[in-house]
């Protein structure tokens, strides 16, 4: 989900401005769902192209009594139910990049040399995070996690 999800995040952000503090967040240019449909299409793709051969080790695997490697995800073979799948979790997580990058701002803005509003940019993340926050929550209380 996260991998997902950050694309769409990163969509909103320009951090190439000529003035301080040198970054937009634009959340208009989030991608609509079929931008993020044909995203999912191309990463599922992709991913059936690298982990053929995985699969195949872990069927066999399992036919010797071994268990699946928990960091495996299973993806069903109806392909527009993955797309539904991973189209969910986009939503689902996309708080946690946001924190994710607003901690490494801050911990950049103690170090780095280059002149970027850092600060800014953390507190920024922030918001977007609290944004996102309940999207986040409600799949957890589906899953009865909270």
């Amino acid at each position: 989900g996260f991998d997902l999800c950050h694309y769409c995040v990163e969509c909103c952000q320009h951090n190439d401005g000529k003035i301080w503090p040198f970054y937009e967040i634009k959340q208009e240019q989030w991608p609509n769902e079929e931008i993020q449909r044909l995203y999912v299409g191309a990463y599922i793709n992709e991913a059936n192209k690298r982990f053929c051969s995985i699969r195949r080790i872990i069927q066999i695997w399992r036919e010797k009594g071994g268990k699946k490697m928990q960091c495996m995800i299973d993806l069903s073979d109806d392909r527009e139910l993955t797309i539904q799948h991973l189209l969910n979790e986009i939503r689902q997580f996309t708080a946690f990049p946001q924190l994710f990058w607003a901690v490494w701002s801050f911990q950049r803005a103690e170090i780095s040399q280059k002149e970027f509003g850092h600060f800014e940019y953390g507190f920024d993340r922030l918001v977007m995070y609290y944004y996102w926050k309940p999207e986040m929550l409600k799949y957890l209380k589906q899953q009865k996690r909270l």
